[in-house]
């Protein structure tokens, strides 16, 4: 096209007066390249035809082929003794002729839309040389020139109506063929939903239809056909014409392109294991083997697991595309992934087992291990022993019966024995930090011997499928919690190792430096991916357990269609998903407040010097705005609407008023307290008689740490409404006083320079303000001296003993006596009263007052 707008730009600038020769020539020069172009263009789409309608003539065979096949799959469906894994198997087929008529659909429709722009430009050129013709007729131009230029429009015109029509025809045939193929995979659409259908109903009969009690079909001799079916069987598996199949008449040599791509994907997927495999080694040699036990433990599973899980995806990738499948070799292919998949599970048990046992390191539980391991083993022996019967022979055969009731027999014995024997000897791993697992042990055996018999009883009384089912499901089921328990403890390792360092309590609070009081402070990032893993592991396990007892793969869509089930009330509309949401929503504001919180602490306050309690107002006012927000949107997601939110908080006045009224108070004293700041966290405080350490002011009450380690919750009303002090209010230095008295007579200038001796050599004490030592009163025993220092508010008690010891010491070593209060007892003889009763006389005099007793006195 943009070769053919350059040859025809000399045509826009000729004017109708022009005579010049040479210009006519380079125009006949321009459309003969111009023709030339359309007549390889016409060849080539003589070949595109050709192509389309050997395309359509394959297409019709395939589509044949596909009818036939359609023809047969309803017969089948007809059949009253069909099994249900050969309704899978026809399902299966189904499902990759779909996936054939899709990709064979896309390449019709780019071919197509190829066609139809090649179709586009010969319109566009058929317009535009329709108006040069015009043009040159409109010319002046030489007889001679005009008969060559008409010519070779002409010849241009006709090429490209030829070429039109050829578009037209292969047009036609891929348009044709869209239609047929979408017909097709509209019948395929509509077979695989009525195989669905049928496999959905004979499984469910398979599990609740009941039959006779596999010991009668027994004894009536059911057994001896089993010899006839399985050749029967074998034959047709083995037989070519066992079911319809688009390359069943191919030769072997049309297996070889399919055969290297076989090749490739095997190297593909063997590249693959083997780099996960080192990958895997790397990093459990990273792996600390008791801060990250249950890492190893995952990571060993995920390497062990890789060669089997590869296999059993290979196999699958052979199912479901048609075009890889070889000759007689894919029927095998179901059979593998059963084994396959029994193996898998069967090795992780065996793993875990042997993890469990090195990590609990008691010998007593080495019979329960090797009861374990001999149970797993018996269940994979079972398991493919039952599996081969059922293929090679039938499903629901006495072979197979006979097989799964003895397997039932043995489960039943095994628990038994295993209960009896070590079930009521042994206590329970974790039953030391969990003493509830002790108290529920007899429903532990209970559930056990419930999940061994019940499966039994079904089949006894001919509810085969049902105990199929039962056996089957638990298996699922504890396959889902053991990766859910191993993915817990793993996210509870990671916790762990990303948790911050913690702080004591008793360590001093320096509010320049801005020491952190608040104890274990993880990492807001690694808190809430862990967080955020919890819930989408929790889900998936919720979601996980109903498909494991039997429901469909649309489970998880059929049940966001029901939660999402629209309730009115009135002029509100409220869901169930609408709750979720919510949830979600403010699980998410946790998430981001918590992250909010360790960024302005860790980077933002990190590089300002801001007081503690000025960060933590800061902090905690935000978060109340996050909360405040995210509540709003929860409620707006349930359905809430802004007049509803107004009837709310009209309640809500009312409530306040008469039964809410303390909580709001909590609430908007703790506000205040932000806002304020009277106290910070950090800051000794007494409060009704108690000391502590304010730790926390959260909305309604404020957390205070004792000096006896024990725990204050405050409300924050108090600290309003009553008188609070605060010992360490914006600075940490308190001044404390010592009382002391020395005896009447001592040095008192000696005894004042001991005292501020004593205080000024304490490395606790500060320097400045300096100690000072008052005289402050003559006492009744002694002469009253107050030691006056400043110290730090958390080493006040320790200094304050130190420094009584030294005094007691320094006092002694200088001869000053420290007095106690005594009084003396005078006992006095009355004469010439008549009596010789003593009288007590004196008393209460302090040794100032103590005179020698009088004649007639007696001293005591």
């Amino acid at each position: 096209m943009l070769l053919f707008m350059l040859l025809s730009l000399p045509l826009y600038a000729v004017e109708p007066a022009v005579e010049d020769a040479g210009l006519y020539k380079d125009l006949e020069q321009s459309f003969q390249r111009v023709l030339d172009i359309e007549r390889e263009k016409h060849e080539t789409l003589v070949v595109g035809l050709e192509s389309a309608k050997a395309f359509e003539a394959e297409l019709d065979q395939s589509l044949d082929n596909d009818l036939l096949q359609i023809s047969t799959y309803r017969n089948q469906l007809f059949v009253p003794s069909i099994q249900v894994n050969d309704l899978k198997e026809m399902a299966r087929d189904i499902s990759a002729v779909s996936g054939r008529l899709a990709q064979k659909i896309r390449d019709a429709e780019e071919r197509l839309a190829s066609v139809r722009r090649k179709r586009a430009e010969a319109l566009e050129l058929i317009a535009l040389y329709e108006k040069q013709q015009g043009i040159t007729r409109e010319q002046e131009i030489p007889s001679a020139s005009r008969r060559r230029l008409n010519d070779l429009l002409n010849g241009i015109m006709k090429q490209l109506r030829d070429n039109e029509k050829r578009i037209d025809a292969i047009d036609a045939i891929y348009s044709e063929q869209i239609v047929r193929l979408r017909e097709m995979q509209a019948e395929f659409a509509g077979l695989a939903g009525r195989v669905t259908k049928k496999i959905d109903e004979e499984t469910v009969q398979a599990v609740f239809h009941r039959d006779v009690s596999p010991v009668f079909r027994f004894v009536r001799g059911e057994w001896q056909m089993a010899a006839a079916a399985a050749r029967d069987n074998l034959s047709r598996l083995f037989s070519a014409d066992s079911r319809p199949d688009e390359a069943a008449g191919r030769q072997w040599r049309s297996y070889l392109s399919e055969a290297l791509t076989v090749l490739i994907i095997l190297g593909i997927m063997a590249a693959g294991l083997v780099y996960l495999g080192r990958h895997c080694s790397r990093l459990r040699a990273d792996c600390h083997p008791e801060m990250q036990f249950w890492q190893r433990v995952i990571l060993t599973l995920i390497q062990r697991s890789l060669p089997i899980a590869a296999a059993i995806l290979f196999f699958h990738i052979y199912l479901i595309h048609m075009q890889y499948r070889l000759p007689a070799l894919h029927f095998f292919f179901p059979l593998l992934i059963r084994l396959l998949s029994l193996w898998l599970v069967v090795q992780w048990g065996l793993i875990l087992i042997r993890t469990v046992r090195r990590e609990i390191m008691d010998t007593s539980y080495d019979g329960v291990m090797q009861s374990l391991k001999r149970l797993l083993q018996g269940i994979l022996v079972f398991g493919i022993l039952h599996a081969l019967v059922e293929w090679i022979i039938c499903q629901n055969c006495i072979e197979s019966i006979s097989l799964r009731l003895m397997g039932e027999i043995v489960l039943f014995v095994w628990t038994v024995l295993f209960v009896r024997a070590i079930g009521h000897r042994l206590p329970l791993p974790g039953t030391e930090a969990r003493p509830w697992i002790e108290s529920i042990r007899s429903l532990l055996v209970l559930s056990v011997y419930v999940i061994a018999s019940a499966g039994l009883v079904f089949e006894l009384v001919g509810y085969g499928g049902l105990a199929a089912l039962w056996y089957l499901s638990w298996g699922k089921t504890a396959v889902v919690f053991l990766w859910a328990f191993l993915f817990f403890r793993v996210l509870r390792e990671f916790e762990t190792g990303g948790a911050g360092r913690k702080t004591e309590t008793e360590a001093p609070v320096d509010t320049a430096g801005g020491t952190d009081v608040a104890g274990q402070r993880p990492d807001p990032v690694r808190w809430a991916v862990i967080r955020l893993a919890r819930l989408m592991l929790t889900i998936l396990v919720l979601i996980c357990l109903p498909m494991a007892w039997g429901a469909e793969k649309t489970f998880p869509a059929d049940l966001f269609e029901v939660l999402n089930y629209q309730i009115r009330f009135g002029d509100v509309e409220i869901n169930t998903m609408g709750f979720i949401y919510a949830i979600l929503v403010l699980f998410v504001v946790n998430i981001f407040s918590v992250i909010w919180q360790g960024l302005l602490r860790n980077k933002i306050f990190s590089q300002t010097r801001m007081e503690e309690g000025l960060k933590l107002s800061i902090t905690r006012i935000s978060t109340y705005i996050l909360w405040t927000i995210g509540i709003l949107m929860a409620l707006r997601i349930m359905g809430i609407s802004s007049t509803t939110l107004a009837v709310i908080f009209g309640a809500l006045g009312i409530g306040i008023g008469f039964g809410l009224q303390h909580i709001v108070g909590n609430f908007i004293s703790g506000i205040i307290l932000l806002f304020e700041r009277p106290m910070q966290v950090g800051d000794v405080i007494e409060v009704g008689g108690t000391w502590g350490v304010v730790k926390e002011i959260n909305v309604r009450s404020t957390h205070l740490k004792t000096y006896d380690n024990s725990d204050l919750i405050v409300p924050n009303s108090d600290f309003i409404s009553q008188r609070v002090i605060n010992w360490s209010f914006r600075d940490p230095k308190v001044r404390r006083t010592i009382t002391v008295g020395v005896a009447y007579g001592s040095d008192i200038a000696r005894a004042k320079e001991i005292l501020i001796d004593i205080a000024s050599n304490n490395s606790r004490v500060y320097r400045q303000p300096a100690p000072d030592a008052l005289f402050a009163d003559f006492g009744d025993s002694a002469l009253i001296f107050k030691l006056r220092f400043w110290v730090h508010i958390e080493y006040l008690l320790s200094v304050e003993s130190d420094i009584r010891f030294e005094i007691d010491r320094r006092f002694r070593e200088a001869n000053i006596t420290i007095p106690f209060p005594q009084r003396d007892l005078y006992i006095k003889e009355v004469r010439g009263s008549g009596t010789n009763e003593p009288v007590i006389g004196n008393a209460g005099k302090t040794p100032m007052e103590a005179r020698p007793p009088a004649p007639g006195e007696i001293a005591v």
